[in-house]
C-alpha cells in the first residue's frame, strides 16, 4: 500500500457500518416498543374509561307542607289531600286539623269538627311512644274518630285512609323544625 494513501480500510468501513446498523436497530426497537405500549394504553383507557360521576342532585321535593308558623314546625301533607287547615288552641297547646277537600265530600268533616285529628304540643316529657321531640317541645298526633260523624260510608273510608296516612306522614319522621 501506498503510505500517503488516505481513507478507511475495508475493515474500518465495515465496523462503522455495523455500529451504525446496531444503533439504528436499537433505536427502531425502542421506538416500536413505545408506540405499541402507547397504543395498548389508549385502547385500554378507551375500553375501561372511568367516567367521573355526575353531581347527583336530589329529586325536587314536590310535596306540599302544612306550616304551623305559631309553633315553628311543618309536616308533609298526604298525597291524597290538596290542602290541610289548622286552628290553634294556645290554651291547651293543640292544633286542630281539617281539610276543605274532605268538607266538600262530607259536610260534617270540617275544621271546627276536628275532622283530621289534633296535633298536641307538650313542653314536658311526652308519654306517647311516637311523639317527636323538637326543641323544648314534644309533638304528638292524635286521630279523631268523631270528627266526621254522620259521613256516608264512601266518605268515611276516604277519611279513615287519610287519617291513617296523615298519622304515618306526621310522626315522627316528617315533622321538622324550620
Amino acid at each position: 500500500m501506498n503510505e500517503n494513501q488516505k481513507g478507511f480500510s475495508v475493515v474500518e468501513g465495515l465496523l462503522i457500518l455495523i455500529i451504525v446498523g446496531l444503533i439504528g436497530c436499537v433505536g427502531w426497537y425502542v421506538w416500536h416498543a413505545k408506540n405499541n405500549a402507547d397504543a395498548n394504553l389508549n385502547s385500554a383507557a378507551s375500553s375501561n374509561t372511568v367516567i367521573p360521576p355526575t353531581q347527583q342532585t336530589k329529586p325536587k321535593d314536590t310535596a306540599q307542607y302544612l306550616e304551623i308558623k305559631e309553633w315553628g314546625v311543618k309536616f308533609k301533607i298526604p298525597s291524597n289531600l290538596t290542602s290541610i287547615e289548622y286552628k290553634i288552641n294556645e290554651q291547651n297547646n293543640l292544633a286542630f286539623l281539617g281539610s276543605p277537600q274532605l268538607a266538600s265530600i262530607a259536610p260534617t268533616c270540617t275544621l271546627d269538627n276536628i275532622a283530621l285529628g289534633t296535633l298536641e304540643r307538650d313542653s314536658g316529657s311526652s308519654s306517647a311512644d311516637d311523639a317527636k321531640h323538637i326543641g323544648q317541645y314534644y309533638y304528638n298526633y292524635v286521630d279523631t274518630k268523631t270528627g266526621c260523624a254522620g259521613a256516608n260510608k264512601g266518605a268515611q273510608k276516604m277519611i279513615d285512609a287519610v287519617e291513617t296516612q296523615l298519622k304515618e306522614e306526621l310522626i315522627p319522621e316528617t315533622l321538622v323544625a324550620y
